[in-house]
Order: structure tokens, then C-alpha cells, then sequence
């Protein structure tokens, strides 16, 4: 079964309305390295005495807004003409960037821009942030207006960048101060910088072997390192076994008040298979804890995907059945761990980690058709941070479908927005994030030792739930034209749908299909809103169902039943999840030597969409 991350997307108040869930605190803080650069004309300065000083208190203003969102902010101040742009990037290479702020300060001509697009493979966002609400027209003059001039450059930049084959990423546009619009889009691309950061300087360690007869699961290391940037430490049993046998008495005394502290132990209800924690259980659970904590010190990891299953009756299958406790502990403090060995979804963890929205191990489970929802959660552990109310851990005498028995965490998820995420493989062996957006909403939840929620997924569970494999396809890798669709190139320059806009602009970012003969009135790429009352987009992918074929096809990926839950009920972040994007054009240029090294994007909106406004 393909496994999915959840994550729950909801402001700090949200968060806050459940103050009997206690919160694991991160084993290390969230980083970042992003640069500032300020554009400009230097022809100005001397025209116009004193607008430098006034620019450069405008970069000032910017690089504050920055430095409140943990990351490292490094300043490369003014490029005003294009010597001084190849200058600076020596600078912008030793900085070791995952993410580039141009701050569009006033006019600036493309060369002095050019550079950073094609020397630096990081995403570049630009950034127009008007001092004054508007011109005080009466008495304007040009001093005011280039004072005000952070838009005027927009289109020269964007036009270069996709003529060198690197679009930006976004374009923050608003006002220098007191627009919590624009501050909420600079904070989220603090957090992809966060992603970007963590992913490709992380170690995932990759223990045993998929679950029998899980096709779905497998995974080559090397595509992962290749498309994120991370390094996969192959590791075995044996490693943590040592920590396991001879434990450090004080550790785990430790360990099993931090466990009693953390998690309700309440009587068995319903499920024979369950029973109030034992003690044997806390222990062994405990000693996992503090043997995987050591191993993962030692192998230096940032995330693990495991499964083994070890002799029956042996230490290791105590120990490696019983890494459940262990690891919501760990997940939740920022370290991702996977069971059933799904690396991918590992990773999926992880960026959800790292966007600070939760990001645990998810399935569906049982339809109740009677509230219009789905259970969603899974067996095992969970990201223990966006749990509803203090979590609760039962002795299991079995786990279900797998060897071993021990201690099972159930709790209930945060009420409110989540999305769910999985990492797929296409058949080209690229890699794809399968999304769908919903609600968690409050009900009884099987006393199984096991979490859940119950979620909501629009329109109604039957269809969500035959669209749920397919909504929401962002491509990773091979974005642009087919390399077999030479009519398909002309389109390669088109402007990323995905950006943060006051309309509802939902889709994948230059996914064409091909074909060797468009079919004339059915357009490569369309969306639209659609009058429905809801959030809705539709993406129709025209062309034939195979490159070689040249019968057209209208192929719809299920965003015609994608509706979103009012705006009342979501937040700011329309979709958490981002779209990760190669930086390099891929046409003419096998697979193996592309350019992967991905950036990333929000999905965002802002407006409620009148249901009697024209489509």
C-alpha cells in the first residue's frame, strides 16, 4: 500500500487551542542559509543625491524581516551595474546559499541580475516591497517615484530568467512595512529555505529490507541522493543491538519517566489484542528509546527508515519490534523515522518537519459513511506534536500484519486543515508528490492502540476517495517538455502557474505532455476558477495517452473534484506541500546527467471567490 505523511496545517492559534497536548521540543533548531542582494541603477545616484542611502535603508528594512525567521541572513549589498553583479558572486558561492532574496529596491536593468541566475543553482525569489502606500500625486516627483520604483524591473528579470532557462521563483510584491501578506509570503520562503537547508545536508539511514511483497515500496538510493541532495547510510541491526543489550541503567530510568510523563497509560476497551501498558513493555520500549538516541548519535543521522524482523524469539526482534515509543519521540522532535522501510516517505517526513507543520506516517483505514469521512493514521508511531490531547500508549499483544507485540501509540489529530503528502515514483523512475488536502474533524477513534482521525476530503468520501491516489501530481525532476515532444518546446518558457497571487492558481508548474500533433482547440495548459463557491482548479492534460501515439485525449488528474474547504477554515497556506522544481532545462539531455537539485514552492491564496463571478 502506498503510505502517505500527514501534516496539519493551522496557525499558531490553532495550535494553542489544545493546551493539554504536550509538545516534544527539536533536537535541533531550524536553519538556513539565504542571501540579500539589492538592485539598483548607479546612473541614479548621481542624478539624484541621497536616493543611495535611502536604498540601502530599504535593503536594511528587508534583511530585519528575514533575520525573525531563524535563518542565517548574509548581505551582499548593492548590484547597480553588471560588473558589480559578477563581482559579488564569488561572495555568493562561498556562502553556501540555499536560497537567494533580489531585493528590487528601484530600476535596475536585467544585467545587473543576469549573473546570479545563471552562475547559482538555488531558487531566487524576488522581492518588491513598496515604501509608500501610493505616489502623493500632487507633488510627486522622479525622486519619489524611483523611491517607489521595486515593481518597474519585475518584468525585464523574470523575461531574462526564462530566456536563460531558470524562471524565478516567486515575486513578493507589497509593501515595505505593515503588509502581513507580504511578511507571511517572505516567512514561507524562510521555511522552504529551511527544507531546502536540511534535505540536502541530511544522512538518511536505510535499515533491512521492504516489507514482503510491497512493489510499491522500493526505492533506489541513488535517485533519492540524485533528486534531494541527501546522503542514504546503509545500516544494520547489529549496530544499535549493542546499546540495546548492555543499557546504561540511568538512561533508561530516565527514558521511562519521560515516557510516563508524555503519555496516558489507560485501561484496555474494547480490542482483546490490547491491555494498560505493562511493565515489561515500558521497559523494553524505554531501552529501545535510548539504543536507537545512541545509534543515531553515533551514525550522525538525520532521519531512518527501517524494517526487520529478526529470529523469532531472538534480542533483535525485541528490539527492532519495539521502536515504536522510540521513535515518536524522535519524529517528533525532528528527526523523521519511517517504518516498512519506505525511504520516500521519509524524506515527505522530513519536509514536512522542516515546514514546522508535523508530518507523520499515514494510510487510510475505515469509510464511515455515516459522517462522510475516512480514518486516516496507521499502526505504530507518530509525529506526536500534532496530536489533539495528551497521546496514549497500550500494551499490544500482537501487532497486526507484522511480528512482535509491545507498545502502540494512539491519539487523536489536531482539528483542522491537513494535508497528506506522498512521494511516488512515475514510471521513468522520476519522482512525484501525490497530494490531497482535507479536514480533520473531532469523533471517536478505535481504542486499538493505533492513531487516527477522522478526515474530510471534498466533495465526499467516494469521490475523494477514488481521486485520492491522483489529486494534486507534482511532477519532481522532469519538469518541461517531454524530451520526445520536440512540437512541445516552444512552451518551455511559460510562467510558473505557482505563485503566490490575491486568485486562486492551483497546478504544476511547465507539465506538458507530448504528442507529435496538438489537437487544435484543446490547449497544452488550462486552468481556470470555476463557479462553484468553493476553491477550485481544474488541470486538463491534452494529448495522447502515449508519446507515440497521435489520437488526442483529454486527461483529467482529478482537479475537477478538488474543491477546498472555505477560507474560514483554512490557513494562509492553501497547499503546505511545495513543488520542487530542477533548476536547468532538460530538452535534448538524457535522464542521467539532468540537473536535479530541486527548489521549491508555495501554493498560496489570499481571496474568497465570489460564487456569481465569471469563470
Amino acid at each position: 500500500m502506498k503510505k502517505l505523511v500527514l501534516a496539519v496545517v493551522a496557525s499558531m492559534t490553532a495550535f494553542a487551542v489544545f493546551a493539554e497536548s504536550p509538545r516534544v521540543a527539536r533536537r535541533k533548531p531550524l536553519t538556513a542559509n539565504v542571501g540579500v542582494v539589492s538592485v539598483g541603477l548607479d546612473t541614479y545616484w548621481k542624478q539624484c543625491p541621497g536616493l543611495l542611502e535611502d536604498m540601502v535603508k530599504k535593503e536594511g528594512v528587508f534583511a530585519k524581516k528575514l533575520e525573525a525567521h531563524q535563518v542565517k541572513v548574509t548581505r551582499f549589498g548593492m548590484s547597480d551595474n553588471p560588473q558589480k553583479a559578477h563581482e559579488v558572486i564569488p561572495a555568493m558561492k562561498a556562502a553556501d546559499l540555499d536560497l537567494l532574496f533580489v531585493d528590487m529596491v528601484t530600476y535596475a536593468t536585467s544585467s545587473t541580475f543576469a549573473p546570479f541566475v545563471r552562475e547559482l543553482n538555488v531558487p531566487i525569489v524576488l522581492v518588491a516591497l513598496q515604501p509608500d502606500t501610493r505616489l502623493d500625486y500632487e507633488h510627486a516627483t522622479i525622486y519619489k517615484q524611483l523611491f517607489n520604483d521595486d515593481l518597474c524591473s519585475v518584468p525585464e528579470f523574470t523575461g531574462v530568467a526564462i530566456r536563460y532557462g531558470r524562471p524565478v521563483s516567486d515575486v513578493v510584491i507589497g509593501m515595505l512595512e505593515g503588509d502581513a501578506k507580504a511578511d507571511e509570503e517572505i516567512r514561507q520562503w524562510c521555511a522552504v529555505a529551511h527544507v531546502l537547508h536540511d534535505l540536502r545536508r541530511a544522512r538518511f539511514g536505510l535499515m533491512g529490507h521492504v516489507l514482503e511483497a510491497m512493489y510499491d515500496m522500493q526505492v533506489d538510493p541513488t535517485a533519492v541522493s540524485r533528486t534531494f541532495g541527501c546522503h542514504v547510510a546503509l545500516c544494520e541491526p547489529d549496530e544499535i543491538l549493542p546499546f540495546y543489550r548492555a543499557p546504561e541503567t540511568a538512561a533508561v530510568e530516565a527514558m521511562k519517566s519521560r515516557i510516563l510523563g508524555f503519555f496516558d497509560t489507560p485501561d484496555p476497551v474494547s480490542d482483546p489484542w490490547t491491555e494498560k501498558l505493562t511493565a515489561k513493555d515500558l521497559d523494553v520500549a524505554a531501552k529501545a528509546a535510548v539504543a536507537l538516541e545512541k545509534f543515531i548519535d553515533k551514525r550522525q543521522l538525520d532521519g531512518f527508515a527501517y524494517y526487520y524482523e529478526g529470529e523469532p524469539g531472538s534480542m533483535t526482534r525485541e528490539l527492532v519490534t519495539n521502536f515504536i515509543v522510540g521513535n515518536s519521540l524522535l519524529t517528533a522532535a525532528g528527526f523523521p523515522m519511517c517504518g516498512e522501510f519506505d525511504l520516500k516517505n521519509c524524506v515527505a517526513m522530513m519536509i514536512f518537519d522542516r515546514l514546522d507543520i508535523g508530518g507523520s506516517f499515514a494510510e487510510f483505514h475505515p469509510i464511515d459513511f455515516e459522517r462522510d469521512t475516512v480514518l486516516v493514521g496507521h499502526d505504530g508511531p507518530h509525529h506526536l506534536n500534532i496530536a489533539a490531547k495528551k497521546p496514549v500508549l497500550r500494551s499490544l499483544k500482537k501487532y497486526h500484519g507484522k511480528p512482535g507485540k509491545g507498545a502502540g501509540v494512539e491519539f487523536n489529530i489536531k482539528e483542522g486543515p491537513i494535508t497528506m503528502m506522498s512521494l511516488g515514483l512515475k514510471a521513468d523512475g522520476t519522482f512525484k508528490f501525490i497530494v490531497a488536502e482535507g479536514e480533520s474533524l473531532a469523533g471517536p477513534i478505535p481504542p486499538t492502540g493505533n492513531t487516527n482521525t477522522h478526515g474530510r476530503f471534498l466533495p465526499d468520501v467516494r469521490t475523494s476517495g477514488r481521486n485520492l491516489p491522483c489529486v494534486f501530481v507534482f511532477p519532481v525532476g522532469g519538469i518541461g517538455p517531454a524530451r520526445d515532444s520536440p512540437s512541445a518546446t516552444m512552451n518551455l518558457n511559460v510562467p510558473s502557474a505557482l505563485r503566490p497571487s490575491d486568485i486562486i492558481v492551483i497546478g504544476p508548474s511547465l507539465m506538458l505532455n507530448s504528442t507529435p500533433a496538438p489537437f487544435p482547440g484543446l490547449p497544452w495548459y488550462f486552468l481556470r476558477e470555476r463557479r462553484t463557491g468553493f476553491f477550485a482548479a481544474m488541470f486538463r492534460w491534452c494529448g495522447p495517452s502515449w508519446p507515440t501515439s497521435t489520437v488526442s485525449r483529454s486527461k483529467s488528474i482529478g482537479w475537477n473534484s478538488a474543491k477546498l474547504p472555505p477560507m474560514s477554515r483554512r490557513s494562509k497556506i492553501i497547499i503546505a506541500t511545495q513543488f520542487l522544481r530542477s533548476n536547468s532545462p532538460h530538452i535534448g539531455k538524457p535522464a542521467a546527467v539532468r540537473s536535479e537539485l530541486p527548489t521549491m514552492k508555495f501554493v498560496t491564496s489570499s481571496r474568497v471567490m465570489d460564487p456569481g463571478s465569471p469563470s
